[in-house]
């Protein structure tokens, strides 16, 4: 709906909206006051001398007004969305203890157009550190690991791509933390290319013309215009348009522009939602719930330790990505879960979309791209199963110990494991056993043929238990029949 609002020029060089019906629907659906709406699309307020003076928009400005509050009322619903799934959850969480929760990233893959500009730099540069990561993950982190546990270290092949990182990311010289002096000052995106054009420290960032510079990914160079940069990175709604929608009959839509915003930008829940949404004390598990919650209250979307006023404190499009890069890069690094985490790379068949598409140099750029073969050899050459003692033994112990042997954790008894189950290619560090993918496969089998034998076993005697159980019973029964005499048979005999 908001897409149909049309900014034009009347005479005299006003601006108005073309048609009437696109702001009158929004401003019923969002249960705002239309021509205070309409004002807050066409005009916005500068301080001039401590005095408040009105503006009006440029075509430009306008377009861009309205495009900026579609996004703020898109991001603030997905959030009050989460947020109410994730307060319907904490029923479970504190009547049985349940961890469960929901958080959703919405995150494009790699993009390179004809022209692109700040929406595809912050997504290809978030795609950048998640390379970065995986490849801390897979293969520095894999040679680390067999340093400290003191076993031969199988060097790992890979593209580094921490240079380019720290030129997007690094603080205070970073091209995230340029954008928002860029923002600040009234050059503009010129600053970022004369930035660019001065610094000889940089070698991934080269400015190529007056409003344009590569960006040596690990996918290949891409070209960014900087034209609207500094201009987009200011993302945020005027505070006309946030205090006219706080105004709002609607509570929802008063909670979307009310409610404080995290350091990632995420929408927060007030202490006095939660409390009007908690059930009634009432009852064992209203009284359990509400003891859950007054021992662990539960405050949604403000992992980043920050709350800020939607308008105090305007926020840009690089602030707000370089936190939320970093709570994402923190939760991988954590681990989503008592699973860890786990890496699939995704790969587009073809360019076009066409059914049974499949263009070979498109692939194959991908898997270089994506480290794909460099991890199968990373896989193939080093030890992707890594098991400590304690794990290992409680596990595969029954494979090779009878049942009466005492097996203590220790190195010894781990390597004695091994060597009985006559395996091979693995090795033994300080605190671990490393494993290659057949010994894993090997001791799976064999794990899964031994759990089919015990079964077997329990089966049959379960079955012979129940026969002998059986028996019983029925020869119990016969005694009692052959002891118990007819009634007319003892008559006859006393007459």
């Amino acid at each position: 709906m908001l897409a149909k609002i049309v900014p034009t020029f009347a005479d005299r060089g006003c601006l108005v909206v073309r048609t009437t019906n696109p702001p009158a629907v929004m401003a019923r659906l969002l249960g705002v006051d239309e021509k205070k709406f309409n004002w807050a699309l066409n005009n916005y307020c500068v301080v001039e001398k401590g005095t408040a003076v009105r503006r009006r928009h440029t075509r430009k400005e306008a377009e861009e007004a309205r495009d900026v509050l579609a996004r703020g009322i898109y991001f603030r619903l997905v959030d009050w969305v989460v947020n109410v799934i994730n307060h319907k959850l904490s029923f479970t969480r504190a009547v049985f203890g349940d961890k469960y929760s929901i958080c959703l990233i919405d995150l494009f893959g790699f993009e390179c157009f004809k022209k692109n500009h700040l929406e595809q730099l912050i997504v290809n540069t978030l795609n950048e550190q998640l390379q970065y990561h995986y490849a801390q993950r897979v293969f520095v982190w894999e040679m680390q690991e067999q340093e400290e546990e003191e076993i031969p270290i199988q060097t790992l092949q890979f593209y580094d791509n921490k240079p380019t990182v720290d030129e997007l990311m690094s603080k205070p010289d970073g091209l995230f933390y340029l954008l928002d002096e860029a923002s600040r000052s009234s050059r503009g995106s010129e600053i970022i290319i004369e930035t660019l054009e001065g610094d000889s420290k940089n070698s991934r960032l080269r400015a190529i013309g007056r409003h344009e510079f590569t960006v040596a990914h690990y996918t290949g160079k891409v070209t960014y215009d900087t034209t609207e940069m500094a201009d987009k990175n200011r993302d945020f709604l005027p505070p006309e348009m946030i205090e006219t929608l706080r105004l709002s009959s609607d509570r929802v839509v008063q909670k979307l522009f009310t409610n404080q915003l995290s350091k990632t930008g995420n929408l927060t829940v007030t202490t006095e939602e939660r409390g009007a949404l908690a059930p009634s004390t009432k009852g064992r598990w209203g009284s359990a719930l509400m003891a859950g919650n007054q021992a662990k209250p539960r405050r949604y979307n403000t992992e980043s330790h920050g709350e800020y006023s939607q308008t105090r404190r305007m926020r840009t499009a690089s602030a707000t990505f370089r936190t939320t890069s970093l709570e994402i890069l923190r939760g991988l690094a954590v681990g989503a879960g008592s699973g860890g985490t786990h890496f699939v790379r995704c790969m587009r068949a073809d360019l076009v979309g066409q059914p049974w598409g499949f263009q070979p140099e498109v692939v194959r750029q991908q898997l270089r791209a994506l480290a794909v073969l460099e991890t199968a050899r990373a896989r193939q050459k080093g030890y992707p199963h890594r098991v400590p003692f304690p794990e290992f033994i409680r596990r595969y112990k029954f494979l090779a110990f009878d049942f009466d042997e005492t097996v203590d954790v220790t190195k010894e008894n781990s390597r004695l494991l091994l060597v009985r189950l006559k395996m091979e290619g693995w090795v033994i560090g300080k605190s671990k056993v490393f494993l290659k993918y057949y010994n894993e496969e090997f001791l799976s089998r064999s794990y899964e043929m031994q759990v089919k034998k015990i079964i077997k076993v329990q089966t049959m005697m379960r079955a012979f238990l129940a026969k002998r159980n059986l028996a019983f019973k029925l020869r119990k029964l016969r005694s009692q029949d052959s002891g118990t005499c007819d009634p007319s048979t003892e008559i006859q005999e006393t007459v």
